[in-house]
């Protein structure tokens, strides 16, 4: 069974090496690493002369994550096709548990667990509780509707049945998985397969992104198989998110993840913060 692992990067310099040297330390090593490129930073010549097995396609014109991976899939010659962001640590079996996870099950889709890589922050602790909180290493292996971007694999089959990632500027991986349940397709969460995403470290950085995620989820959901587009349009859902969305994470933490408590406790005020941010994003303009 063949892997093959596709990146999208834009402006990685500062974290792009952890990654690769993470694929590039498997216990079982990926049959190709494509990654699909559009910085202006020095990404692209760090790559050329440090990893140079790796099979770069440069793009010239910012080419957005659903674009540059939907490049890398009709690149790639797997049967597997395996995706991680630039900013992530896969663990050192990672292509080993993917390749387990697909002989086991016949899910057409497979994602993992995700960790905290910046453990000795308490913003990356608030926006990895905010992102990840469905994902934790110590949930039960079950069918999902989506499964996180920064973990996911294919079998090379859901292209080739069901067509590639729509090339919007977020959520494209939602809107995929979501047309896979569409079909009747099933997607696992498999908690064997890890990474360790490296989450920001300001509080300014974590808010707009908290804020410009929600409102990238609302462009997102004028696409017609975007059904969370009725509940975006409901006035009580800005003021029921934080409240909601908090309990939410607080439920998850205490059934799979109670090591974690203490930090979360911390960085609630991070967490609050965050969802703060998104319910102001919510309310901004509502989806029409």
């Amino acid at each position: 069974m063949k892997v093959s692992v596709v990146l999208a990067s834009y402006n990685s310099f500062a974290t792009i090496n952890y990654c690769l040297n993470s694929l590039f330390r498997q216990t079982c090593h990926p049959d190709e690493i494509i990654v699909v490129d559009s910085s202006s930073d020095p990404t692209i010549s760090f790559i050329e002369r440090n990893y140079p097995s790796v099979k770069l396609i440069k793009r010239q014109e910012r080419t957005y994550c659903g674009a540059a991976r939907n490049i890398g899939v009709r690149a790639a010659t797997g049967d597997i096709i395996a995706f991680t962001d630039t900013d992530c640590v896969v663990a050192h079996n990672w292509i080993e548990e993917i390749i387990r996870s697909h002989r086991q099950h016949d899910a057409i889709a497979i994602g993992g667990a995700i960790h905290n890589g910046n453990q000795h922050n308490w913003i990356s602790w608030a926006e990895y509780f905010l992102a990840a909180s469905e994902y934790f290493a110590k949930a039960p292996q079950r069918n999902l509707r989506t499964i996180a971007g920064c973990n996911a694999t294919y079998k090379r089959i859901a292209f080739e049945k069901y067509g590639y990632l729509p090339e919007i500027s977020a959520f494209e991986d939602v809107l995929f998985n979501i047309r896979l349940n569409k079909a009747g397709e099933k997607i696992l969460f498999e908690p064997s397969i890890q990474v360790s995403h490296l989450y920001r470290t300001k509080l300014n950085a974590l808010l707009q992104h908290e804020f410009r995620n929600v409102r990238a989820m609302k462009e997102a959901a004028q696409i017609e198989q975007f059904k969370e587009k009725v509940f975006l349009k409901h006035p009580l859902i800005p003021i029921l998110w934080t409240p909601a969305k908090f309990l939410l994470i607080t439920n998850r933490i205490l059934r799979w993840n109670r090591t974690a408590i203490f930090r979360f406790l911390v960085a609630t005020p991070y967490v609050l913060m965050g969802l703060l941010a998104t319910t102001y994003g919510l309310m901004s303009k509502r989806c029409e």
